[in-house]
């Protein structure tokens, strides 16, 4: 059903009707049949209790089995290129869960929220992590940024030590997260807020320098910070305004080049 897509009730995929039958769904099986695969399907022994090995509850105890084999395969079956990208996205569902969530700004407004990481350029994924609320992170975590960095932590573990590229939107973006990448041997590009880089390298609204820029000037810097180890490290950080003043951050200290783009829809730089 991913492939040739279909808003109608299974029940109406082996009807009789012309209109409303998927003939290859009647070539493989009787809709009977179907019926009650669909309606006794388990990925797990129905025997289990969602207790983990270590006593805790597993929300997702039945399809977690069936989930990790799947991402062993899709890491077996695929070399990703040199750029990932990470997000979430929402997938669709009514059910009763304790975490599904309401997104107004996606498509689906209610439904289980799925952080990826995914191939730029095929778009091929690579590791699925399902928000299950307080399951998803270590209980010794209680700050949102921190969180996200655990996230990321858990999407792009099986690219360690590869040095990829991951890039990310301002929801997952901060120092913390390019100290931890670079533990990793990774690098990670993405836009974000300005409370979470240096006050002093930020440019406020109401200042004499954010009057004098024109849309689409950009000041760049480069600050130093120290890793885990105790060692300098740099990073790099774009100042770009367009409306306000956008910030992107990036630890790969290779790409200092500045490019010019086009707006979609207004046709200016």
């Amino acid at each position: 059903m991913g492939i040739q897509k279909q808003k109608d009730k299974p029940s109406n995929w082996f009807s009789n009707n012309t209109i409303l039958e998927l003939r290859i769904a009647k070539k493989i099986m009787l809709g009977c049949k179907f019926g009650r695969i669909l309606r006794y399907l388990h990925c797990c022994d129905p025997t289990k209790t969602g207790m983990n090995d270590n006593g805790e509850y597993d929300p997702l105890y039945k399809v977690g089995e069936l989930m990790r084999a799947l991402q062993a395969r899709w890491n077996i079956l695929f070399v990703p290129y040199q750029q990932l990208s990470l997000d979430e996205t929402l997938l669709r569902a009514f059910g009763r869960m304790k975490f599904k969530v309401q997104i107004i700004s996606k498509l689906a407004r209610y439904g289980i929220k799925l952080y990826m990481v995914t191939d730029t350029t095929t778009s091929y994924v690579l590791k699925v992590l399902v928000y299950t609320g307080k399951y998803t992170y270590q209980e010794s975590t209680s700050e949102s940024m921190k969180k996200m960095v655990q996230v990321v932590q858990q999407l792009v573990e099986p690219s360690r030590g590869l040095f990829r590229t991951v890039y990310v939107d301002q929801f997952y973006t901060s120092i913390d997260l390019i100290k931890e990448l670079h533990e990793m041997q990774l690098f990670v590009m993405g836009t974000v807020l300005s409370n979470r880089i240096p006050k002093n390298i930020t440019i406020a609204k109401l200042s004499k320098q954010f009057k004098e820029m024109e849309r689409g000037d950009a000041v760049k810097h480069v600050f130093h910070y120290k890793d885990k180890g105790g060692q300098d490290q740099k990073a790099g950080l774009v100042c770009w305004k367009d409306q306000n003043i956008v910030y992107s951050m990036m630890n790969d200290m290779t790409t200092l080049t500045m490019d010019e783009c086009m707006r979609r829809g207004q046709g200016e730089v």
